[in-house]
């Protein structure tokens, strides 16, 4: 009976250090895994908040170009509105200027309309 105590005794003693073996090479491949688990989502949080700065950035150029875009556009209308009422006024008014001069005025708006790509049917 005492060689069966000592056989079970013995044998405990070696599955209790094998598990202690095998619980310490687990906890560190679980811990190594967790810490490049981590790193990479560390890096991957570097790469959005970067992604996420370059959009913003990108988007306050884009709305001030649109805001230029807007601006030269709102121009150009303006300027031949104004040219459009100045020929008109002065159609009405043959008395201060030739008739070749208005049809020059209205060559200009027609040729400045046709290279901002607005069409001249007002005239």
């Amino acid at each position: 009976m005492s060689d069966r105590k000592e056989y079970l005794k013995k044998y405990r003693l070696e599955h209790k250090e094998k598990y202690k073996e095998y619980q310490r090479k687990y906890s560190k491949t679980h811990l190594s895994t967790y810490e490049l688990l981590k790193k990479e989502n560390q890096e991957l949080k570097k790469q959005l908040e970067e992604y996420d700065r370059k959009l913003f950035f990108t988007k306050n150029e884009l709305d001030m170009r649109q805001k230029s875009i807007d601006n030269k556009l709102n121009q150009q209308k303006e300027f031949i509105e104004y040219l459009t009422s100045y020929i008109e006024l002065l159609s009405n008014k043959p008395d201060l200027i030739e008739e070749s001069e208005i049809e020059l005025l209205k060559e200009i708006l027609a040729k400045y309309q046709e290279i901002i790509g607005v069409s001249n049917e007002n005239i």
